[in-house]
């Protein structure tokens, strides 16, 4: 993905849309629903995410650095590289 700068699951929704990952019915859903800034709208987008098999975001910063960052949703995907 690009950085999307507020990492929000209505940012992130907006531009899997952009994207053609998601549907348009399915963004809506997630950004447009009653309480935009509501937490349960975290798990949900997860969910989601890993629904189709993915366990992460990989994005291309832009702003803290170069290269990829990534958004990972459990410590144990995290391997130090020199090891």
């Amino acid at each position: 993905m690009t950085d999307v700068v507020q990492w929000t699951p209505q940012r992130i929704a907006l531009e899997l849309y952009y994207r053609k990952l998601m549907t348009r019915e399915e963004m809506r859903r997630i950004s447009h629903g009653e309480d935009r800034h509501d937490p349960k709208w975290y798990p949900l987008l997860r969910k989601w995410i890993e629904d189709r098999g993915y366990d992460s975001i990989v994005y291309r910063n832009q702003w803290e650095g170069r290269g990829d960052s990534y958004v990972v949703w459990h410590t144990g995907q995290i391997v130090p590289a020199l090891s």
